[in-house]
Protein backbone atom coordinates (compact mmCIF):
# COMPACT_ATOMS: atom_id res chain seq x y z
CA UNK A 1 0.00 0.00 0.00
CA UNK A 2 2.70 2.51 1.00
CA UNK A 3 4.78 1.66 -2.07
CA UNK A 4 1.81 2.34 -4.33
CA UNK A 5 1.09 5.67 -2.62
CA UNK A 6 4.71 6.81 -2.86
CA UNK A 7 4.83 5.87 -6.53
CA UNK A 8 2.41 8.75 -7.23
CA UNK A 9 4.53 11.36 -5.47
CA UNK A 10 6.41 13.63 -7.93
CA UNK A 11 9.86 12.01 -8.39
CA UNK A 12 11.81 15.12 -7.40
CA UNK A 13 10.02 15.18 -4.03
CA UNK A 14 10.68 11.58 -3.03
CA UNK A 15 14.25 11.59 -1.76
CA UNK A 16 13.65 14.07 1.12
CA UNK A 17 10.82 11.80 2.29
CA UNK A 18 13.35 9.03 2.90
CA UNK A 19 14.23 10.88 6.13
CA UNK A 20 10.80 10.13 7.64
CA UNK A 21 11.82 6.71 8.94
CA UNK A 22 13.82 3.63 8.04
CA UNK A 23 10.85 1.91 6.39
CA UNK A 24 10.20 4.88 4.13
CA UNK A 25 13.89 5.12 3.33
CA UNK A 26 14.05 1.45 2.30
CA UNK A 27 11.03 1.83 0.03
CA UNK A 28 12.11 5.12 -1.54
CA UNK A 29 15.60 3.76 -2.19
CA UNK A 30 14.33 0.59 -3.81
CA UNK A 31 14.39 -0.53 -7.40
CA UNK A 32 10.78 -1.73 -7.18
CA UNK A 33 9.44 1.79 -6.49
CA UNK A 34 11.45 3.54 -9.19
CA UNK A 35 10.85 0.75 -11.67
CA UNK A 36 7.09 1.27 -11.24
CA UNK A 37 7.48 5.05 -11.55
CA UNK A 38 9.53 4.73 -14.71
CA UNK A 39 7.12 2.31 -16.37
CA UNK A 40 4.16 4.59 -15.65
CA UNK A 41 5.83 7.85 -16.76
CA UNK A 42 7.30 6.31 -19.92
CA UNK A 43 4.12 4.28 -20.58
CA UNK A 44 6.09 1.06 -20.86
CA UNK A 45 4.68 -2.20 -19.56
CA UNK A 46 8.07 -3.81 -19.91
CA UNK A 47 11.16 -1.97 -18.77
CA UNK A 48 14.73 -2.83 -17.91
CA UNK A 49 15.43 -3.43 -14.26
CA UNK A 50 18.03 -0.89 -13.09
CA UNK A 51 19.22 0.27 -9.65
CA UNK A 52 16.93 2.91 -8.18
CA UNK A 53 19.47 5.71 -8.41
CA UNK A 54 19.66 5.35 -12.21
CA UNK A 55 15.92 5.97 -12.52
CA UNK A 56 16.20 8.76 -9.95
CA UNK A 57 18.89 10.45 -12.01
CA UNK A 58 16.87 10.07 -15.21
CA UNK A 59 13.65 11.53 -13.80
CA UNK A 60 14.93 14.26 -11.47
CA UNK A 61 18.09 15.68 -13.11
CA UNK A 62 19.28 16.77 -16.55
CA UNK A 63 22.00 14.08 -16.57
CA UNK A 64 20.40 12.22 -19.48
CA UNK A 65 19.30 15.29 -21.40
CA UNK A 66 21.36 17.29 -23.87
CA UNK A 67 24.43 18.52 -21.99
CA UNK A 68 25.22 21.19 -24.60
CA UNK A 69 24.02 24.64 -23.56
CA UNK A 70 23.03 27.44 -25.94
CA UNK A 71 23.25 25.13 -28.94
CA UNK A 72 21.96 27.64 -31.51
CA UNK A 73 23.47 30.86 -30.21
CA UNK A 74 20.10 31.96 -28.83
CA UNK A 75 22.01 33.27 -25.79
CA UNK A 76 24.69 34.82 -27.98
CA UNK A 77 28.15 33.47 -27.06
CA UNK A 78 27.36 32.16 -23.57
CA UNK A 79 29.06 28.82 -22.70
CA UNK A 80 31.25 28.86 -25.85
CA UNK A 81 34.85 29.67 -26.69
CA UNK A 82 36.66 30.01 -29.99
CA UNK A 83 39.98 28.22 -30.37
CA UNK A 84 42.63 28.79 -33.01
CA UNK A 85 46.07 27.19 -32.80
CA UNK A 86 45.34 26.14 -29.20
CA UNK A 87 44.63 29.72 -28.11
CA UNK A 88 41.16 30.38 -26.67
CA UNK A 89 39.16 33.54 -27.29
CA UNK A 90 35.67 34.24 -26.01
CA UNK A 91 34.02 35.55 -29.18
CA UNK A 92 36.76 36.28 -31.69
CA UNK A 93 36.03 35.13 -35.25
CA UNK A 94 32.51 34.07 -34.32
CA UNK A 95 29.17 35.34 -35.58
CA UNK A 96 25.51 34.44 -35.07
CA UNK A 97 23.02 34.50 -37.93
CA UNK A 98 19.24 34.39 -37.60
CA UNK A 99 18.22 33.17 -40.07
CA UNK A 100 21.35 31.63 -41.65
CA UNK A 101 22.66 33.47 -44.71
CA UNK A 102 23.92 31.77 -47.85
CA UNK A 103 22.35 28.43 -46.86
CA UNK A 104 18.94 26.86 -46.53
CA UNK A 105 17.01 27.67 -43.32
CA UNK A 106 17.41 25.20 -40.48
CA UNK A 107 15.28 22.08 -41.05
CA UNK A 108 11.91 22.25 -39.33
CA UNK A 109 10.60 20.02 -36.54
CA UNK A 110 14.08 18.96 -35.39
CA UNK A 111 14.21 18.55 -31.58
CA UNK A 112 17.94 19.40 -31.57
CA UNK A 113 17.13 23.05 -32.38
CA UNK A 114 14.60 23.40 -29.54
CA UNK A 115 12.51 25.72 -31.69
CA UNK A 116 15.35 28.14 -32.50
CA UNK A 117 16.24 29.34 -36.02
CA UNK A 118 19.71 30.83 -35.45
CA UNK A 119 23.16 29.32 -35.95
CA UNK A 120 26.82 29.95 -35.16
CA UNK A 121 29.22 30.91 -37.95
CA UNK A 122 33.00 30.60 -37.70
CA UNK A 123 35.46 32.25 -40.05
CA UNK A 124 37.09 30.65 -43.08
CA UNK A 125 40.31 30.27 -41.11
CA UNK A 126 41.08 27.15 -39.10
CA UNK A 127 38.98 28.09 -36.08
CA UNK A 128 36.93 25.91 -33.75
CA UNK A 129 33.87 26.58 -31.65
CA UNK A 130 34.35 24.78 -28.33
CA UNK A 131 32.17 23.97 -25.33
CA UNK A 132 33.49 22.23 -22.22
CA UNK A 133 31.24 19.78 -20.35
CA UNK A 134 32.51 19.29 -16.76
CA UNK A 135 31.27 15.80 -15.94
CA UNK A 136 33.26 15.82 -12.70
CA UNK A 137 30.72 18.26 -11.25
CA UNK A 138 27.93 15.70 -11.73
CA UNK A 139 28.86 13.15 -9.08
CA UNK A 140 25.91 10.78 -9.52
CA UNK A 141 26.28 10.80 -13.30
CA UNK A 142 30.01 10.02 -12.98
CA UNK A 143 29.16 7.09 -10.72
CA UNK A 144 26.60 5.74 -13.21
CA UNK A 145 28.99 6.18 -16.14
CA UNK A 146 31.77 4.38 -14.30
CA UNK A 147 29.52 1.48 -13.31
CA UNK A 148 27.44 1.00 -16.48
CA UNK A 149 29.50 2.60 -19.29
CA UNK A 150 26.53 4.01 -21.25
CA UNK A 151 27.02 5.21 -24.80
CA UNK A 152 27.85 8.90 -25.25
CA UNK A 153 26.04 10.30 -28.28
CA UNK A 154 27.25 13.50 -29.94
CA UNK A 155 25.94 15.31 -33.00
CA UNK A 156 25.72 18.68 -34.72
CA UNK A 157 24.02 20.17 -37.76
CA UNK A 158 26.46 21.92 -40.08
CA UNK A 159 26.38 23.78 -43.36
CA UNK A 160 28.59 25.87 -45.61
CA UNK A 161 27.74 28.84 -47.81
CA UNK A 162 26.71 27.69 -51.27
CA UNK A 163 29.63 29.61 -52.87
CA UNK A 164 32.38 28.21 -50.63
CA UNK A 165 34.44 25.05 -50.42
CA UNK A 166 34.65 23.78 -46.83
CA UNK A 167 35.49 20.84 -44.63
CA UNK A 168 32.89 20.66 -41.85
CA UNK A 169 34.29 18.98 -38.74
CA UNK A 170 32.92 17.66 -35.46
CA UNK A 171 35.54 16.72 -32.86
CA UNK A 172 34.80 15.21 -29.44
CA UNK A 173 37.53 14.81 -26.83
CA UNK A 174 37.56 13.43 -23.31
CA UNK A 175 39.98 14.10 -20.49
CA UNK A 176 40.71 12.30 -17.24
CA UNK A 177 41.37 15.45 -15.24
CA UNK A 178 39.43 18.72 -14.75
CA UNK A 179 42.65 20.60 -15.57
CA UNK A 180 42.70 19.00 -18.97
CA UNK A 181 45.62 18.99 -21.40
CA UNK A 182 47.24 16.62 -23.88
CA UNK A 183 48.65 14.50 -21.05
CA UNK A 184 45.15 13.72 -19.75
CA UNK A 185 43.52 13.12 -23.15
CA UNK A 186 41.72 9.74 -23.12
CA UNK A 187 39.18 10.16 -25.97
CA UNK A 188 39.59 11.78 -29.36
CA UNK A 189 37.04 11.14 -32.11
CA UNK A 190 36.15 13.19 -35.16
CA UNK A 191 34.08 13.15 -38.33
CA UNK A 192 34.06 15.51 -41.27
CA UNK A 193 32.17 16.27 -44.45
CA UNK A 194 33.73 17.87 -47.53
CA UNK A 195 31.43 20.40 -49.19
CA UNK A 196 32.46 21.51 -52.68
CA UNK A 197 31.87 24.93 -54.13
CA UNK A 198 28.32 25.50 -55.43
CA UNK A 199 27.22 22.31 -53.65
CA UNK A 200 26.83 23.94 -50.24
CA UNK A 201 23.74 25.44 -48.70
CA UNK A 202 22.22 22.22 -47.34
CA UNK A 203 22.40 21.24 -43.67
CA UNK A 204 24.20 18.00 -42.76
CA UNK A 205 23.95 16.11 -39.48
CA UNK A 206 27.28 14.74 -38.24
CA UNK A 207 27.09 12.08 -35.52
CA UNK A 208 29.64 10.45 -33.22
CA UNK A 209 28.93 7.60 -30.78
CA UNK A 210 31.40 6.81 -28.01
CA UNK A 211 30.91 3.23 -26.82
CA UNK A 212 34.07 2.85 -24.76
CA UNK A 213 35.78 5.20 -22.34
CA UNK A 214 37.88 4.97 -19.16
CA UNK A 215 36.25 5.11 -15.75
CA UNK A 216 37.89 8.40 -14.80
CA UNK A 217 36.34 10.54 -17.55
CA UNK A 218 36.16 14.07 -16.10
CA UNK A 219 35.63 16.51 -18.99
CA UNK A 220 34.23 16.30 -22.51
CA UNK A 221 34.95 18.97 -25.09
CA UNK A 222 32.65 19.43 -28.07
CA UNK A 223 34.35 21.14 -31.00
CA UNK A 224 32.93 22.34 -34.29
CA UNK A 225 34.99 23.93 -37.00
CA UNK A 226 36.24 23.88 -40.54
CA UNK A 227 39.53 22.64 -41.84
CA UNK A 228 41.41 24.03 -44.79
CA UNK A 229 39.69 23.22 -48.10
CA UNK A 230 41.57 21.16 -50.69
CA UNK A 231 44.33 23.06 -52.46
CA UNK A 232 42.92 23.55 -55.94
CA UNK A 233 44.78 26.73 -56.73
CA UNK A 234 41.55 28.74 -56.60
CA UNK A 235 40.31 31.33 -54.15
CA UNK A 236 36.91 30.23 -52.95
CA UNK A 237 35.88 32.49 -50.14
CA UNK A 238 33.46 35.20 -51.16
CA UNK A 239 32.58 35.77 -47.51
CA UNK A 240 34.73 35.94 -44.43
CA UNK A 241 32.27 33.77 -42.47
CA UNK A 242 31.11 30.51 -43.95
CA UNK A 243 31.12 27.43 -41.65
CA UNK A 244 27.82 27.19 -39.76
CA UNK A 245 26.70 25.03 -36.84
CA UNK A 246 23.47 24.59 -34.89
CA UNK A 247 21.74 22.04 -32.69
CA UNK A 248 24.80 20.59 -30.97
CA UNK A 249 24.09 17.53 -28.82
CA UNK A 250 26.08 15.64 -26.20
CA UNK A 251 23.85 13.13 -24.47
CA UNK A 252 24.34 10.12 -22.23
CA UNK A 253 22.24 7.37 -23.82
CA UNK A 254 19.94 6.05 -21.10
CA UNK A 255 18.65 3.28 -23.38
CA UNK A 256 22.17 1.85 -23.75
CA UNK A 257 22.37 0.99 -20.04
CA UNK A 258 22.01 -2.74 -19.59
CA UNK A 259 19.43 -4.04 -17.11
CA UNK A 260 20.35 -6.11 -14.09
CA UNK A 261 18.95 -9.44 -12.96
CA UNK A 262 15.60 -9.64 -11.21
CA UNK A 263 17.22 -10.94 -8.05
CA UNK A 264 19.18 -7.73 -7.61
CA UNK A 265 21.00 -7.82 -4.31
CA UNK A 266 20.00 -5.27 -1.71
CA UNK A 267 23.56 -4.03 -1.36
CA UNK A 268 23.71 -3.29 -5.08
CA UNK A 269 20.26 -1.74 -5.03
CA UNK A 270 21.27 0.74 -2.35
CA UNK A 271 24.75 1.46 -3.67
CA UNK A 272 25.08 5.13 -4.56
Amino acid sequence: MLLNILSWVPPDMLLPLSLVCKRWSNIIKSTRLWWDIHKRIKCKRKSRRLPWYVYYSYHTTNNFKNLIKNGNGQQHYKHWKVSRKNVFHRTRKLQIEDPPRGTEPLPKNIPDFDGHTSCFVTSSENTRLVQEIPLFKKHLLCYIMTKFKPRIYCSAWMASRFDNESILQLIVKGYSNPEYNNDTLVISMSKEIVVHRWEGGDWHKIEIAIDSFPKNLAVITFEHGNGDPPDTGQHYSSSRYRCKMAGGVVQIDFDSIQGVSADLKKGEDMDC
